[in-house]
């Protein structure tokens, strides 16, 4: 960054040989990461258990199984 930024007293800065760390308070949220992990997770159970078709859903994420194509409802937020 320009020395303005660096000089920045809102992000204090670091220095450890070639890296810079800048110490923030900045968060994540790693809920979609999980959901879509679980549900990737749910799938391959339902495989190994020989089940022929499967949706799973976990809030959004959604994820099917199997050969033949299944229906699916989408919710209106309109018209819920």
């Amino acid at each position: 960054g320009t020395p303005e930024q660096l000089a920045d007293t809102r992000f204090p800065i670091a220095f450890d040989g070639d890296i810079l760390i800048k110490q923030t308070r900045a968060s994540m949220d790693l809920g979609g990461i999980a959901k879509g992990y679980a549900v990737d997770r749910a799938i391959e159970v339902m495989r190994a258990l020989a089940i022929e078709r499967a949706v799973v859903n976990a809030g959004g994420d959604l994820r099917h199984h199997g050969a033949r194509p299944m229906t699916v409802q989408v919710r209106d937020p309109r018209n819920a």
